[in-house]
């Protein structure tokens, strides 16, 4: 049986699902939310839990790789060779 005769069935079989109840955004319920306390506020009413404050992390300095010489003569040769490039460009 072919791969295609398995997945039909099953795609047709999920158009049978229950239909979405559509609500217009104007219609929302008040009350308490997601963001909300039991006031219905953004937290800030007076049930609102106060907030924490994360700690101040500090800030990692990123480190170069180390390099060796030769690598790094390497990389001054490929930086002239390039910078002579540019130049002749210019002319």
């Amino acid at each position: 049986m072919n791969a295609h005769h398995i997945l039909l069935p099953l795609l047709l079989a999920g158009c049978n699902a229950a239909p979405l109840e559509y609500s217009k955004t104007g219609d929302m319920k008040s009350g308490p939310g997601l963001l909300t306390g039991a006031s219905g506020s953004y937290g800030f009413g007076k049930d609102a839990a106060p907030v924490a404050q994360p700690a101040a992390q500090p800030v990692a300095k990123p480190v170069a790789p180390s390099i060796s010489a030769e690598e790094y003569r390497e990389f001054q040769d490929w930086r002239e060779w390039r910078r002579q490039r540019e130049e002749a460009g210019k002319q």
